[in-house]
């Protein structure tokens, strides 16, 4: 599952995967899957995730929070956060896993700079 809150980068995403014979079947099979949306909030109808990998900096944990109710037990979140303290807008890579009985442990694991998690509102003002 791909979430994209810009239909044009959506459209492009699919159009580059259909270029590759492997991923072409994957998304007529829908085992690929890209959606134009508010990448914040997830994809609930599609979850509970194996795993999931956010490619753009969430500020706040109540996006880390919204993305951990969607992951199966056994299962990782990967995230840059930007850091609310620091006034630079420091950023982490944090680890999230949820264990086989649902208790989630945070992990922090690398200083990053990734462009922040907007919405398509936000994007166009």
């Amino acid at each position: 599952m791909g979430i994209e809150h810009i239909a044009q980068l959506t459209n492009l995403s699919i159009s580059n995967l259909r270029k590759s014979p492997e991923t072409a079947e994957m998304l007529s099979t829908g085992r690929i899957q890209a959606v134009t949306a508010d990448g914040r909030l997830g994809w609930e109808a599609e979850a509970p995730y194996d795993a999931i990998h956010v490619g753009a900096a969430a500020e706040g944990w109540w996006v880390v929070e919204r993305l951990v109710g969607q992951l199966k037990n056994g299962g990782r979140l990967f995230i840059p956060v930007s850091d609310e303290d620091v006034q630079d807008g420091e950023q982490w890579v944090w680890e999230v896993d949820k264990d086989e009985q649902g208790e989630v442990k945070k992990r922090k694991c690398h200083g990053v700079m990734y462009v922040p998690l907007t919405d398509r509102r936000e994007f166009t003002q």
